[in-house]
């Protein structure tokens, strides 16, 4: 692998900072969320993170929530 997963995840996370896609919703979770998972960013991507939620109205989890369910299902 090329940076393992933190680099995929910077690489969804540059993606869809640059779409414009206004259907980004946030669904209901189908079950209790008590996974956790820790993601080490550089002090760019924390602000490219911050601008691209802030524009949404989300906090930064919310964001990175949405972005992934919105791959994964």
């Amino acid at each position: 692998s090329q940076g393992g997963r933190s680099a995929l995840l910077r690489s969804l996370v540059d993606q869809a900072a640059q779409s414009r896609d206004d259907d980004v919703v946030i669904p209901s979770p189908r079950e209790r969320t008590t996974a956790r998972v820790e993601v080490r960013l550089t002090a760019s991507d924390i602000a490219r993170l911050d601008a691209a939620a802030g524009e949404r109205g989300l906090k930064r989890t919310e964001w990175i929530v949405a972005l992934l369910r919105r791959r994964l299902y």
